[in-house]
C-alpha cells in the first residue's frame, strides 16, 4: 500500500495517464481493436478501481459526512433533468439511429465496457477530489474536474486547434461541455461520494449507449445543452449544500426556502435559455464573429433572428441562412423567382462582391429583428482562451 499522501496522488495520476495513453495510442497495435476495447480497457478501469480501494492511502469516497444521501438524490434529479432536456430538444431537431450494436452480444460487451469505465473513473475521481480538498476545496474540485475532463476527450480533439470551423465545433461541441459535465460530476463526487457522480453520468450514458434512437443534434445544440445543464447543476448543488450546512449547524432558520426558490429560478431560466437558443421559440440569438456586416453589425453584437414567412422577405432585409454547418447573416440584394421557388442573392455590407452561391428557401432560418450591441464579447473571449 502507498502510505504517503502526495505519492498516492502521483501514483493515481500516473495510472490515469497510462490508461489515456493506451486508449489513444496503442489499442490496435497490441491486441487488436475488439480485444483492446472490450477486454483490455475494462480490465484497466477495474485495475484503477482496485488501486484506489486497496493500494492508495485510505480516503473516504462516500462524500462529505451528513450530506451524502440528499446529494445522491439531487444527482438522480439532475441526471433525469439533463436527459429530459435532451429528449425535448430532440423532438424539434429529430432523431436518428444509434451507431452502437444492439444484438445480445453487442449489448453485453457494451454494458461491460460502460460500467467498467464509469465505476473505475468515478471511484478515482471521488478519491482524488476528497484527498486534494484537505487543503483547498474549490481548487480540488476544479483540478479534479479538469483531469477527468481531459481523460474522456480523445487526443485528436485536443491537438491541432486553430481558427477554423472544425476547431470552433470541437471546442463548443466537445471540449467545453466535457469540462462542464466533469465539474458537475466532481462536485457530486465530493459532496455525495462516488455513487452520486456514477448515478448522474450513468443515467446519461445508459441512454446514449443503449437507446436504439438518439437525438440528432448539431454541434451547437449539443454543446449548448451539455454546457448549460451541468453548470446549472453545479450551482444548485453548491447552493443546496451550503444551505444544508447552515440548517445542520443551526446558523439559519429551519424553514429556509432559498434552495427550492433557487432551484425553480435557475431551472426555469436555464430551460427558457436553451429553448430560446435552439429555436423552439420563433426567435433565437445569433452572435456576430466577423466584420462582413459592418457598420450595421459589429463583432461581438448579438442579433435576434425572427422566423418569418419566406414570401415576406424583401430586398434590403438581413437574413440568417445555413451554408453547410456555417450560419451566415448577410443582406438580401436581389430576389429571383424560378417557378414557385424564391432564390435570394446576398451580400455582406462590408464585402466588395455578392456571395458566390445563391440562397434557396430551405437555407433561410429567419430575418434580423433587433440587435444587442457587444454582449457577445463574453463568448468571443471564452473562445480566445482556447486559441480560436
Amino acid at each position: 500500500m502507498v502510505s504517503n499522501a502526495r505519492a498516492g496522488i502521483w501514483f493515481l495520476l500516473i495510472i490515469v495517464i497510462g490508461i489515456y495513453a493506451y486508449i489513444n495510442f496503442f489499442p490496435e497495435r497490441i491486441f487488436g481493436t475488439f480485444a483492446s476495447t472490450y477486454i483490455v480497457q475494462p480490465a484497466l478501469w477495474f485495475l484503477l478501481m482496485l488501486t484506489v480501494l486497496l493500494i492508495l492511502p485510505r480516503q473516504s469516497i462516500k462524500g462529505e459526512f451528513r450530506v451524502g444521501t440528499p446529494v445522491f438524490g439531487i444527482a438522480i434529479i439532475l441526471g433525469m433533468f439533463h436527459l429530459s432536456i435532451q429528449l425535448i430538444a430532440g423532438l424539434f431537431t429529430g432523431f436518428g439511429d444509434s451507431p452502437y450494436n444492439f444484438d445480445p452480444r453487442g449489448i453485453i460487451f457494451n454494458f461491460v465496457f460502460v460500467i467498467a469505465a464509469l465505476v473505475g473513473m468515478e471511484v478515482a475521481r471521488a478519491w482524488l477530489v476528497r484527498h486534494l480538498a484537505k487543503k483547498h476545496v474549490t481548487a480540488a474540485i476544479f483540478l479534479s474536474g479538469l483531469v477527468f475532463a481531459l481523460l474522456v476527450l480523445p487526443v485528436s480533439k485536443l491537438t491541432g486547434l486553430a481558427f477554423t470551423t472544425e476547431s470552433i465545433q470541437t471546442v463548443n461541441g466537445d471540449i467545453i461541455p466535457a469540462l462542464a459535465q466533469s465539474l458537475l460530476a466532481t462536485v457530486l463526487a465530493y459532496y455525495g461520494g462516488a455513487r452520486a457522480s456514477i448515478v448522474y453520468l450513468g443515467i446519461l450514458q445508459a441512454f446514449w449507449w443503449f437507446s436504439p434512437v438518439l437525438p440528432d443534434f448539431s454541434w451547437s445544440i449539443k454543446g449548448l445543452i451539455n454546457t448549460v445543464i451541468p453548470i446549472m447543476g453545479f450551482v444548485l448543488v453548491q447552493n443546496y449544500v451550503n444551505n444544508l450546512r447552515h440548517r445542520i449547524s443551526r446558523r439559519a432558520p429551519s424553514n429556509d426556502s432559498s434552495f427550492p426558490l433557487g432551484w425553480v429560478a435557475v431551472t426555469t431560466i436555464s430551460v427558457v435559455f436553451i429553448w430560446f437558443s435552439v429555436g423552439i421559440f420563433p426567435v433565437r440569438p445569433s452572435l456576430i464573429i466577423s466584420g462582413s456586416m459592418t457598420p450595421e453589425y459589429n463583432v461581438g453584437d448579438v442579433v435576434v433572428i425572427a422566423e418569418v414567412p419566406i414570401v415576406s422577405i424583401k430586398v434590403g432585409d438581413v437574413i440568417r441562412f445555413q451554408e453547410g454547418e456555417i450560419a451566415v447573416m448577410h443582406r438580401v440584394v436581389a430576389i429571383d423567382e424560378i417557378g414557385k421557388d424564391l432564390i435570394f442573392t446576398t451580400k455582406g455590407d462590408a464585402n466588395d462582391a455578392v456571395d458566390s452561391a445563391p440562397v434557396v428557401a430551405e437555407q433561410v432560418k429567419g430575418k434580423a429583428a433587433f440587435t444587442v450591441p457587444k454582449i457577445g464579447w463574453i463568448a468571443i473571449f471564452v473562445r480566445s482562451l482556447f486559441g480560436l
